[in-house]
């Protein structure tokens, strides 16, 4: 955690890196929890489309949507505000998993998940959405 957005090469070097591609829309994975997070402070139209974007992974990996109404202004965050397109953040594993989440759990997670880049790419109305700030 740095003390200003932006303020530790990783962090810029990402961001740099997206708005060089600017696009349709990102992907985080974390883990752990099975929990979607799309939201952070979208228009109503914004929020709307974003939300088809998050049913979609959850009917793909069975996880739940979950509100994320103190959102503290991440990568997905910046990406929803300041680029406005849909971001994702996607917690993989069991909330129960030990930190690391070890191998032998690993097989459960790609299967819930290996369709997810794929179904997303195939959403035709996901084009040329980003706004560089």
């Amino acid at each position: 955690i740095g003390s200003r957005p932006f303020s530790e090469k990783e962090t810029r070097l990402l961001r740099d890196f997206t708005l060089s591609v600017c696009p349709d829309l990102t992907v985080s994975y974390h883990a752990k929890g099975e929990e979607i997070y799309f939201e952070f402070n979208q228009d109503k139209n914004r929020f709307i489309r974003d939300q088809k974007i998050a049913k979609i992974v959850e009917r793909q990996t069975g996880y739940k949507i979950k509100p994320t109404p103190n959102s503290t202004g991440g990568y997905k965050d910046w990406c929803v505000d300041k680029l406005k397109i849909p971001a994702l953040t996607i917690e993989v594993g069991k909330d129960s998993l030990s930190h690391p989440i070890q191998e032998e759990h690993l097989s459960e997670i790609y299967l819930k998940n290996k369709g997810v880049v794929f179904s997303l790419t195939e959403i035709k109305w996901l084009k040329n959405l980003c706004v560089k700030p």
